[in-house]
């Protein structure tokens, strides 16, 4: 039986990394749809999931960001990558072409607010008769 998609990319080097994120920016932008609201065009969103599944790897993106952070030459290319993917989020959930509350769910921005209850003097119990 034939082998279906593409061979697995696992980079070697912080340049090929950096080619790779390059090329799966370009296929984001690449593959845009139309906004039937605005009829403005809207790219693909930037994830690291989307980014995984383009280098074909079968990690999980902690697991890829971790194995690759351990090497200290991908420490600043990997920076780089996850803040251009959070920015290009964030600037999409603002502009409105993205969820703005799943962007802030993958990204974990959680608006707290603490509720505090307190209640000033105590019950009185009476028995009723």
């Amino acid at each position: 039986m034939a082998k279906r998609g593409r061979k697995p990319i696992a980079p070697a080097t912080p340049e090929e990394l950096d080619e790779k994120f390059e090329a799966y920016k370009k296929e984001c932008r690449k593959d845009a749809r139309v906004d039937l609201r605005t009829g403005a065009e809207v790219h693909r969103p930037l994830t690291w999931v989307g980014f995984m599944a383009f280098l074909g790897v079968g990690y999980k993106p902690a697991d890829f960001i971790s194995y690759y952070k351990a090497k200290k030459e991908f420490c600043d290319l990997l920076t780089r990558i996850g803040n251009e993917i959070e920015a290009d989020q964030l600037n999409g959930a603002m502009m409105g072409d993205y969820n703005a509350s799943l962007v802030a769910r993958l990204n974990g921005y959680t608006e707290k607010t603490e509720n505090k209850h307190e209640v000033k003097g105590g019950f009185v119990w009476k028995e009723i008769e």
